[in-house]
C-alpha cells in the first residue's frame, strides 16, 4: 500500500516537478493555503508525513506545526519543514515540536525525496533529526 504524504507549500514556481516526483513513489495531496491544510489534517484520517512550510499565508505562523504536535491524529507523524529561514533562526521550535528533518529553500528535490524515504522506511524509535 502506497503511504500517503501531505504536502503544504505556498510556492508555486518550484513544487509542481518536486510533486510530480514524489506522486511516483507516494499519494501526495498539496495544499497551497495553511486553512485547507488544517481543515484537511483535521477531517481525514492521518498522513503517512507531512512536508511544510510553516509560515504559510492564511495561518499563525507555526500554527500548522503546532496542531500536528498536539492533535492526537497526528502526534507521531514524521513533519519535515521547508523555509525560507536559516535553521538557527527557529531551532528552539524544531526541537520543541519534534520536527525530523529541515530544508532550507531552494533545496535539491533529490534530497527532499531521499529524506522522506528514509522516514518513511526507519523504525519510528530510530527516528532522529
Amino acid at each position: 500500500m502506497r503511504k500517503k504524504l501531505l504536502f503544504i507549500s505556498d510556492c508555486l514556481d518550484s513544487c509542481p516537478l518536486l510533486i510530480d516526483t514524489l506522486r511516483e513513489r507516494f499519494d501526495v495531496e498539496w495544499f497551497c493555503e495553511g486553512a485547507e491544510a488544517l481543515l484537511h489534517l483535521r477531517t481525514e484520517a492521518s498522513p503517512n508525513l507531512v512536508i511544510v512550510d510553516p509560515e504559510i499565508e492564511g495561518l499563525a505562523d507555526w500554527e500548522l506545526v503546532r496542531y500536528l504536535h498536539s492533535s492526537k491524529t497526528c502526534r507521531g507523524v514524521p513533519v519535515i519543514v521547508i523555509s525560507d529561514r536559516p535553521f538557527e533562526e527557529n531551532r528552539h521550535l524544531y526541537f520543541r515540536y519534534g520536527i525530523m528533518d529541515y530544508f532550507r529553500k531552494p533545496f535539491l528535490n533529490e534530497q527532499l525525496i531521499d529524506a522522506v524515504e528514509g522516514l518513511l522506511v526507519a523504525d519510528p524509535l530510530e527516528r532522529i533529526f
